[in-house]
């Protein structure tokens, strides 16, 4: 997923995912980018179940869904 323009403080939300998926998110917009879980119940890394992750300008962020709870991102260079 391309996001081409992000406003201050804006963010996406990943598509539903079963465990064993994955996306890509890549911020070619102005400012970061705040991507938040599939559900309000799962955490992304090590942060608070539904909160965001950030995606710096740029760069892309690849999630993986490990378990019915955790999605794990790694982030380019």
């Amino acid at each position: 997923n391309y996001v081409s323009t992000v406003a201050a403080s804006s963010g996406v939300q990943l598509p539903s995912m079963n465990v064993g998926d994955d996306c890509v998110v890549y911020n070619g917009g102005a400012n970061a980018l705040k991507v938040y879980p599939d559900l309000a119940t799962v955490a992304i890394n090590q942060l608070s179940v539904g909160a965001a992750v950030t995606c710096p300008v740029m760069t892309a962020l690849w999630f993986k869904k490990v378990s019915s709870t955790q999605v794990v991102a790694f982030m380019s260079a």
